[in-house]
């Protein structure tokens, strides 16, 4: 898309959440229209070299949500009930904690967990989002390491 759209793809985003606001709580339809828009408009705000990249690292953020899986991150975040710290969640996954603090930043800059602090904000903590839930369903796991085996 061109830049000149983007002023436009703003107007459609805001007319959409404007108009279906109500809807977009409950109607799915709403929603996909909504977020349709929104990645169209983040598309032509991102520079071509962006996407190449994304696509080039896709597989090593894939590599984390295995490695995630397979230490049970998933299943601790969201068993937690609140913001477990990297060293917290190294002991309950028996695991370094700077692998763990690692892991923790990619998940989160992917959508699959949240940044949280500590009171004070001294050590970095994650927490569970609706992403981290999902993925303790054993079928999202299964898929997941399926997906794995057919691309190795």
């Amino acid at each position: 898309m061109a830049a000149g759209d983007i002023p436009d793809l703003v107007a459609r985003v805001q007319y959409i959440g404007a108009n279906d606001l109500v809807d977009i709580q409950n109607d799915p339809i709403a929603r996909r229209r909504l977020l349709q828009a929104s990645r169209e408009l983040t598309a032509s705000l991102q520079e071509p070299a962006d996407i190449v990249t994304d696509v080039a690292f896709s597989g090593c953020r894939y590599a984390m949500l295995r490695v995630g899986i397979e230490m049970g991150l998933f299943e601790q975040l969201a068993s937690a009930g609140q913001p477990l710290t990297a060293k917290q969640l190294a002991t309950e996954c028996d695991a370094d904690e700077a692998l763990v603090l690692r892991i923790g930043r990619v998940l989160v800059g992917m959508g699959f967990a949240a940044d949280a602090f500590t009171p004070g904000g001294k050590e970095n903590a994650f927490a569970a989002t609706d992403v981290t839930r999902h993925m303790t369903r054993t079928s999202v796991r299964a898929g997941m390491k399926f997906l794995w085996v057919l691309q190795s």
